[in-house]
């Protein structure tokens, strides 16, 4: 009977199926519970179940040529460890999501930058030869304000967006510890790229800037200035230094490893 009662209540407030609507019935049944012990709590677990269900819908599965495109950048990132988008050259013919399928002969040309592959759907045995670009993809910095020439650019002057890897970033500084603190040689605006040309960073020594040199000479270290950079370089890099020996005669550069912004140190054999 109080089954009975909680279901003719339940499908009277289905109709709206607001939270109120259920939250009356299951009012409804604690009331008559307590009043009436002796009524199986199992009947009313039942009912109370059938009020809020807690299934979740099934997910859709993904588009056929999204997962396609998933497996074949899967095998390319095999050969390099850069994010890539794939451009297919030819227009997709519908398939069904839950086709199966497998990826096949997935070649890439360094070249032409062109990838190809074959997918065998499972049921049928159907082979589609599928072609295309890859566009290389790399994570670089930009302004997203302002600044002028000899301010010092600090990470909350940096936005970071993901570009295609071409010439216009080749020469962008991608370390966030070499960029934090470097000084500006010139005014960039909003949008504009960190370019290692246009910064003096603390770990970065250009052609054409002084430097000391330190020699290090088992446990002897002797410092010397009035060197110059003879071509630019990062830290660790080993660059050329004009010889600071003061000299009338002309002598061949010394090679010296960059530590830090106008500092080379030259290990003595």
């Amino acid at each position: 009977m109080f089954v009975s009662f909680l279901k003719s209540a339940h499908n009277l407030t289905m109709k709206s199926d607001t939270l109120s609507s259920r939250v009356t019935v299951a009012f409804f049944g604690l009331l008559l519970l307590e009043a009436c012990p002796s009524w199986a709590l199992s009947d009313i677990d039942q009912v109370l179940a059938s009020v809020s269900p807690t299934d979740e819908p099934p997910q859709a599965p993904k588009d056929f040529w999204l997962q396609a495109t998933e497996k074949i950048s899967g095998e390319l990132r095999k050969k390099f460890s850069q994010d890539i988008q794939l451009q297919f050259s030819v227009a997709r013919s519908p398939i069904p999501a839950e086709t199966p399928f497998t990826v096949s002969s997935v070649y890439f040309d360094p070249r032409t930058k062109r990838f190809s592959s074959l997918l065998t759907l499972t049921n049928g045995g159907r082979t589609i030869p599928v072609e295309g670009n890859v566009r290389f993809l790399k994570r670089v910095p930009v302004l997203k304000q302002s600044l002028n020439a000899g301010e010092t650019l600090l990470p909350h002057h940096l936005d970071w967006v993901v570009l295609e890897d071409d010439y216009r970033v080749n020469d962008v500084i991608l370390d966030p510890q070499e960029l934090t603190g470097a000084i500006l040689k010139r005014s960039l605006h909003v949008g504009d790229m960190p370019q290692s040309r246009y910064l003096k960073t603390a770990t970065r020594i250009d052609r054409g800037d002084p430097v000391e040199v330190t020699y290090q000479i088992k446990n002897l270290s002797i410092r010397n200035t009035g060197a110059r950079a003879l071509a630019s370089g990062k830290k660790g890099d080993l660059i050329p230094v004009t010889n600071p020996t003061r000299s009338k005669d002309r002598l061949p550069p010394l090679w010296g490893v960059v530590e830090a912004r106008g500092h080379v140190s030259i290990q003595a054999s």
